[in-house]
C-alpha cells in the first residue's frame, strides 16, 4: 500500500537541466532561441525585406531557413 503515495505529488521536472529520455544520451534538444534575437530579425526584416530577406538573414544569423521562415511568420 505504501507503494503509491510517492506518485501521489508528483514533483515537475525541468527537462532542461537534465535530459528527457535518460535511456537516449544522443537525444540533445535544440536551445531556443531568444526572444532579443528574434525580435531583432523580425525588425531587421520589416525595415528592408527586399535587402533582409530570408536567406539574407539566415546566413547573417547561422540559422536554418526553415526557422527564419518560422518567426517571421509567428510574429
Amino acid at each position: 500500500m505504501e507503494e503509491g503515495y510517492s506518485y501521489r505529488d508528483p514533483k515537475p521536472r525541468n527537462w532542461r537541466s537534465t535530459r528527457p529520455f535518460s535511456l537516449n544520451p544522443s537525444f540533445k534538444p535544440p536551445i531556443p532561441l531568444s526572444d532579443t534575437l528574434r525580435t531583432l530579425i523580425y525588425r531587421q526584416y520589416m525595415t528592408d525585406p527586399k535587402t533582409n530577406g530570408v536567406r539574407a538573414l539566415d546566413t547573417q544569423c547561422h540559422l536554418s531557413i526553415k526557422l527564419v521562415d518560422a518567426i517571421l511568420r509567428k510574429v
